[in-house]
């Protein structure tokens, strides 16, 4: 699929910006600079979009730049999937390509097909929680906070955001930024679960932050989660 490579690069080429590519490389530090072209996250989504209504696969996006990794997870999570083991084997294809927290993150998000396989994802998840691979982890972590904090699966939410045990720093991230986002919307439970200080001190003290900083957290819950800092 030459034709189409050579199409995506010129499509980058003339997309990409060079302060965009400074200001994403400080954001990325392990991201080797020259395989950055600098595109913006809407511009490639939108062109996502118009490489899949052309048929063209994920398969058939070369993974040299970090702008044709981040088409190709777009491209993974737009297909229209039949039955989850084709959604799960797609994912599971994608994510050796998820070698930083942007890549990760802009992945779960696109992944909007998730809440049709809402009990399997759950599974193939949990397997991730404890995957050596930081962003296994991280996707792990991320999917949950964006799919699962629910009514329903609050409990198995906690739970595994419990048991995550990886010191890398974006693991950590991504494990606060979901208890943040439990303790704006489950908060009684989730305040429980901190108050057992399951977590280590940077995540624990992290979430709180990012919960205070909420606008949907109320005065008095603030000073309750103030409370809790370690």
């Amino acid at each position: 699929m030459s034709g189409i490579n050579d199409e995506i690069l010129a499509f980058l080429d003339e997309n990409g910006d060079e302060k965009h590519k400074s200001f994403h490389g400080k954001l990325t530090p392990g991201t080797d600079a020259a395989r950055i072209k600098g595109v913006k996250v809407p511009v490639l989504r939108k062109y996502a979009s118009q490489l899949q209504k052309r048929g063209i696969s994920p398969k058939d996006i070369d993974t040299y730049y970090y702008e044709q990794i981040m088409l190709r997870g777009f491209l993974t999570a737009a297909v229209k999937y039949k039955s989850f083991g084709d959604m799960r084997d797609a994912v599971a294809a994608h994510l050796p390509y998820v070698t930083d927290w942007a890549l990760c993150d802009t992945f779960c998000g696109a992944l909007k097909q998730t809440k049709k396989f809402l009990p399997e994802m759950l599974e193939f998840i949990t397997a991730l929680t404890k995957s050596p691979d930081t962003y296994s982890v991280r996707f792990a972590a991320v999917m949950l906070l964006s799919y699962y904090v629910t009514d329903e699966y609050i409990d198995d939410t906690l739970m595994l955001l419990e048991k995550i045990d990886n010191d890398d720093y974006y693991v950590k991230m991504a494990v606060a930024w979901a208890l943040s986002v439990a303790l704006v919307k489950h908060y009684d439970k989730t305040k429980e679960l901190m108050a057992k200080n399951s977590f280590d001190k940077f995540t624990h003290n992290k979430a709180l932050q990012k919960a205070r900083e909420s606008y949907r957290i109320t005065a008095e819950q603030k000073e309750e989660l103030k409370g809790l800092k370690q």
